[in-house]
């Protein structure tokens, strides 16, 4: 049964062929029925595309596909899970973080039966602490609000067919690959590693990157925002009773208030409340918006893509 490889990269000029052929070494050497293997340019703006147009006629398995520009990486992933039309596909990263070493133990896994077959982290101490931080906190409040566990787990998956097809056939268009495997439910066998240190140029994923994925993680998989809106405005309504209450009496008494400082906190407490329920709104009509508008997931520039050393004839999406 063969299987296909998706490496989804974005301006990686300085280790793609060195990281690459470490790839195609592994996989030699395991001997891995692996023959299809699709990297997927995210609109890279640096020479990666001409570097790896001269490496392609290397092996006739490589395809490249290209997009006109930065689309992300989950769109990366996706056009790459598409054009894929093997028995199976295994997605990882191009820097080595995603150790070739494992793709043996993750085709093993699937050969026992399990249709997703994921890598997940152990440990990874080449990142700093405030990311780290910030990393365990989005996986707690994913956890809390849709009652999925991903703490630890990668773009690193071997995914059976049935999956692929499930997968590339949900309706959503802006897409977390990660949470969305999880979802579809089907059964699953994790392998631990350690992370390497990266290869290559440096991470482009930024904390505003990776905020804007936690956002569309969170508005895509649960509506428990819009519903923390209405407990901050039910606790709103009885601090605002208990304060109206306390000030009704005190008048009744004839007890001189001033109540200016009293006035101040409550207004500011409710204009930020306001604030707040404004801003968890937006982002979920944000998410319904980009939905909507029905735009193509990705769009492939063909005259940058190569399918064996001819012209690629793939999917616009």
């Amino acid at each position: 049964m063969s299987i296909g490889l998706v490496i989804p990269i974005y301006n990686e000029e300085k280790g793609i062929i060195n990281n690459l052929k470490k790839i195609l070494e592994t996989i030699n050497k395991d001997e891995i029925d692996i023959t299809q293997i699709i990297i997927v340019d995210d609109g890279s703006t640096d020479d990666s595309v001409m570097i790896l147009k001269d490496f392609l006629p290397l092996d006739s398995r490589l395809e490249l596909v290209s997009f006109t520009r930065n689309f992300g990486k989950e769109a990366a992933i996706y056009a790459g899970l598409l054009n894929c039309n093997r028995q199976a596909a295994i997605v990882m990263d191009s820097d080595l973080q995603h150790p070739p070493s494992l793709i043996r133990l993750m085709v093993e896994a699937w050969r026992e039966g399990f249709d997703v077959v994921e890598a997940c982290k152990s440990k990874d101490s080449h990142i700093s602490f405030l990311r780290r931080w910030m990393t365990r906190l989005f996986y707690s409040i994913f956890a809390y609000v849709s009652e999925m566990n991903l703490e630890g787990q990668t773009d690193f998956k071997l995914l059976d067919r049935q999956v692929i097809d499930a997968y590339c056939n949900l309706p959503e268009r802006k897409r977390f690959f990660r949470g969305l495997i999880s979802w579809l439910g089907f059964s699953t066998k994790q392998v631990w590693f350690e992370v390497p240190l990266r290869q290559g140029d440096s991470s482009k994923w930024s904390l505003v990157k990776l905020a804007r994925l936690a956002m569309v993680a969170i508005t895509s998989f649960s509506s428990s925002m819009l519903h923390l809106v209405s407990f901050a405005a039910a606790t709103c309504f009885i601090i605002s009773f208990i304060f109206a209450s306390i000030s009704l009496y005190q008048k009744i008494c004839g007890i001189a208030v001033s109540g200016f400082t009293t006035i101040n906190i409550l207004v500011l407490f409710i204009g930020s409340i306001i604030m707040f329920s404004i801003g968890q709104v937006s982002l979920y009509l944000e998410h319904l918006f980009d939905e909507n508008k029905n735009r193509p997931i990705y769009i492939i520039n063909k005259k940058k893509s190569y399918k064996n050393k001819e012209g690629f004839d793939g999917y616009i999406e």
